[in-house]
């Protein structure tokens, strides 16, 4: 398994998809996980946070799976505001608009799940977010499918945030809006919703499943909470815009 980890690494610093046979492919999403440990370990960087997958019903119906997954956003490949954002062609990416939440305060694990209500407290900040979502597996993320996706970053290419916004409760994340304009153009709406109902539930999915690992969640992760506008394909040389109306907006640039 270290072999595919690797593989997957140096293909995402080199900007090429890698062909993988369905044998070389892991076999469990417990594999994945095992694998992207391995890449997070080959990365020797920093964690700005992590990535939440799947968090819509039209993504899990797209990508086969009844749950959510995540990924690490590794410092290296996240990107402020109005960022020219390298994302290879290779990697067949695209540009999703998410609700990333900073955490104030380390959360511990717990025997008893935790609620999206009871993580309230526990947020700092809301941040207007891009993610880059692509694979370095030959065909993209059809054809990668889940166990794959998993090891390689969760399918995250990089990460934009936008301005934090520190007094994020006077809006209701489940109705905010957000828009997704390519060269101007609005290709995609949706709400905060769309990630398991509300973006704090699904704070608090990632946070339990890390939980069972024994992993403490870190005060200042950013955690991106999967998109509500779907996957929009980009190019080299696109202007993106994610717009949450009051809640801010972020912009990048494909390079």
């Amino acid at each position: 398994m270290t072999g595919l980890a690797r593989a997957l690494w140096d293909a995402r610093v080199a900007g090429r998809a890698i062909a993988l046979t369905p044998a070389e492919k892991p076999q469990s999403e417990a594999d994945g996980y095992r694998l992207q440990a391995e890449m997070i370990a080959l990365a020797s960087g920093a964690l700005r946070g992590w990535k939440l997958g799947a968090t819509s019903a039209v993504a899990q119906a797209n990508l086969k799976t009844a749950q959510p997954f995540y990924g690490p956003l590794i410092d290296r490949f996240c990107h402020g505001n109005a960022a020219s954002v390298p994302a290879p062609a290779a990697f067949t990416p695209g540009i999703e608009v998410e609700f990333a939440l900073e955490l104030g305060s380390d959360i511990a694990p717990r025997a008893r799940p935790y609620s999206g209500k009871e993580l309230d407290d526990a947020v700092a900040a809301a941040i207007p977010a891009l993610e880059f979502a692509g694979s370095r597996a030959a065909g993209g993320i059809p054809a990668a499918g889940v166990c794959t996706l998993i090891a390689d970053s969760g399918g995250n290419v990089a990460f934009v945030a936008g301005p934090r916004v520190t007094d994020w409760r006077r809006f209701d994340l489940a109705v905010q809006a957000c828009r997704l304009r390519v060269n101007g153009e609005e290709k995609a709406a949706g709400t905060g919703a769309l990630a398991l109902g509300h973006p704090l539930e699904a704070l608090a999915w990632f946070v339990n499943a890390m939980g069972k690992a024994g992993q403490t969640m870190k005060k200042g992760w950013v955690i991106s909470t999967g998109t509500c506008t779907g996957f929009v394909p980009v190019q080299s040389g696109d202007r993106l815009e994610g717009d949450f109306g009051d809640l801010g907006r972020v912009s990048a640039t494909v390079a």
